[in-house]
């Protein structure tokens, strides 16, 4: 019982921050109860977060042909005094995950995003340390619909193209296939 009441809770805590909808503020609790199950008893590096893709997704491939995207969110955060900012944060995703979030995300969209920081450290021009924080995608999750505009919804075939490869069928040509 205080599990659901917490969950009421903090679905009301999202509906007023970020301004979602109940079934968008169910998504992100839903995602968020399956971080909290699987950590129990550990130690964890594991950070969610809700926001929109701030800029353009950059993919490039590895020479051993590994898929690396890079992109940000910007995550709202809110304060007492009631001003709104925003935190831009550096994501870095691997494999299929960046392939499928280059293909399925634009700038604008909205994210569900689980991954684990990353501490690295260099050296400027200058000669001083420098220590950036980033963010590793272990999983996404979709908020949009394809008629919000998510989904890839500007990256769907056209007609008589096929995202597989093969080239559809047009219509009407049955009589000249040898089995029907």
């Amino acid at each position: 019982m205080e599990r659901f009441l917490l969950c009421l809770k903090q679905e009301e805590i999202l509906e007023k921050q970020f301004f979602l909808t109940r079934k968008e503020a169910e998504k992100v609790i839903e995602e968020a109860e399956k971080v909290l199950k699987e950590m129990e008893g550990k130690q964890l590096n594991e950070c969610l977060f809700y926001g929109r893709i701030s800029k353009d997704i950059e993919l490039r491939y590895t020479a051993n042909q590994m898929a690396i995207a890079r992109f940000s969110i910007a995550v709202n955060r809110q304060y007492q005094n009631q001003d709104k900012k925003a935190d831009f944060l550096n994501m870095t995703a691997f494999s299929k995950t960046a392939e499928n979030i280059e293909r399925f995300f634009r700038n604008g969209s909205r994210i569900v995003v689980r991954c684990h920081a990353q501490q690295e450290e260099y050296t400027n021009r200058d000669g001083n340390r420098v220590s950036t924080v980033g963010f590793i995608v272990d999983s996404f999750s979709f908020v949009d619909t394809m008629a919000e505009g998510g989904i890839a919804a500007s990256r769907m075939p056209e007609p008589g193209e096929s995202s597989d490869g093969f080239m559809n069928i047009p219509s009407g040509i049955d009589e000249e296939l040898p089995f029907a």
